[in-house]
């Protein structure tokens, strides 16, 4: 059986010699020139895309002889910067009993060490497949999923796909979306001797700030209600001055729900800005990253897929769910059309300190991945016209009535 042939050494070591290679949103050159030599291995034909300077996507591509349908597979290959209070090298794996630790052990070089295990495996095997399996290692999911962005625009598309997040007991169908906004404060400026005689835009900022609280919420019945952050705030003069500041603003980054309206929250910001009584006139601003919800329906062929892997992997039932998150499956479900699941190993300290991946679950998932490699393209089911809507197999594991994907729209 194909799973078989997935060798669990040698995922870890590839695993080991990700973390090793730095590869921290803005400098993704070098890891993506390592997976595309380990595809080049494997017989895929790699190609570049390129998005930035020293940026790049990593796109690996292989047809089979008969035809069917076409899975998307990988994830992002940027990490977050390590915060400072690391309790060993981040760029170091290191190994204590099953957990494995290193930055973006879990987030998600763990994924992609088992997706390139998965893929070695199924080259391994005397099948006749048919369709192809695409690879995508994008850049920048950790900022501004510029590289989701480049793949989207490209000629490249796939029946379904499934990217390797940290999501290992539930699979994940849908997830928020998340809006970037720039509050403004205007104030006037005075001498700092006397701050009466102005409005300090700091202060104003600050006010507004300590009541976003108050801001109403919608809920979903399956993603709950939205949540919001200010990540960042900029006020005063660059240079010393004993000035009352004039200007100060703030960006804050907050995840929707289906049917909450970007409009609505803006408004709903200028509202708690009055009536609090602000001085300072304020404005919003909408900035990138944006992202919009999305929601695939249970019955897509890769849900249920994934479904049947995971309870012959297992032994037992995995249910879906929707992210807290967002991730680059918001834009390859609503921009590119193609229903994405999040499925993957899974570990601990997400963007923290002594990040970690659970090594058996890293395997667990090659060998899953690998069976799902197998069944998808080895034209059970009759998969290319019943991800699209048609097919014969009614009834069967890839039975698709009617596709449904629900979100809001910016």
């Amino acid at each position: 059986m194909i799973e078989d042939y997935i060798d669990a050494n040698g995922c870890v070591e590839q695993l080991g010699e990700l973390i090793r290679i730095p590869s921290q949103t803005g400098d993704e050159e070098k890891i993506a020139e390592w997976i595309g030599l380990r595809l080049t291995d494997i017989y895929f034909k790699v190609e570049y895309q390129r998005v930035e300077n020293r940026r790049v996507n990593v796109i690996g591509r292989r047809k089979f002889r008969n035809p069917g349908p076409s899975l998307l597979v990988g994830g992002h290959i940027d990490t977050v910067r390590p915060v400072c209070d690391w309790s060993r090298n981040p760029f170091v794996p290191t190994v204590e009993g099953n957990r494995l630790f290193g930055l973006g052990a879990c987030d998600m070089k763990g994924g992609i060490a088992a997706l390139l295990a998965a893929l070695k495996a199924l080259g391994e095997v005397d099948h006749s497949f048919c369709g192809e399996i695409i690879f995508a290692g994008l850049v920048d999911e950790e900022a501004l999923s510029k590289g989701a962005k480049t793949f989207i625009l490209s000629p490249v598309h796939a029946d379904m796909a499934l990217l390797a997040e940290p999501h290992f007991d539930e699979v994940i169908v849908g997830g928020p979306g998340k809006v970037l906004l720039e509050i403004r404060i205007e104030g006037k400026g005075a001498h700092a001797s006397r701050p009466e005689s102005g409005i300090n835009a700091i202060d104003e900022a600050a006010r507004l700030i300590v009541h976003l609280g108050e801001l109403p919420f919608r809920k979903d019945d399956e993603m709950g209600a939205g949540t919001q952050c200010v990540l960042k705030i900029n006020g005063g003069p660059k240079e010393y001055s004993l000035s009352v500041p004039e200007n100060c603003s703030f960006e804050l980054s907050r995840h929707l729900v289906p049917s909450e309206e970007v409009e609505t929250v803006i408004d709903n910001i200028y509202r708690l800005a009055q009536r609090i009584g602000l001085k300072g006139r304020v404005t919003v601003k909408i900035k990138e990253p944006y992202y919009p919800t999305y929601r695939i329906g249970d019955d897509e062929g890769i849900v249920r897929l994934v479904q049947h892997v995971y309870q012959i992997e297992r032994g037992r039932k995995i249910g879906v769910n929707c992210s807290k998150s967002v991730s680059d499956a918001n834009l390859l479900v609503r921009e590119k059309d193609i229903p994405t699941v999040l499925f993957g190993p899974h570990g601990g300290n997400i963007h923290s300190a002594d990040e970690y991946v659970l090594i058996d679950s890293v395997i667990a998932a090659a060998r899953m991945y690998a069976r799902i490699f197998e069944m998808a393209l080895s034209g059970k089911g009759q998969l290319v016209g019943i991800i699209r809507g048609g097919g014969e197999d009614e009834g069967g594991l890839f039975h698709q009535p009617g596709r449904e994907i629900r979100g809001s729209q910016l």
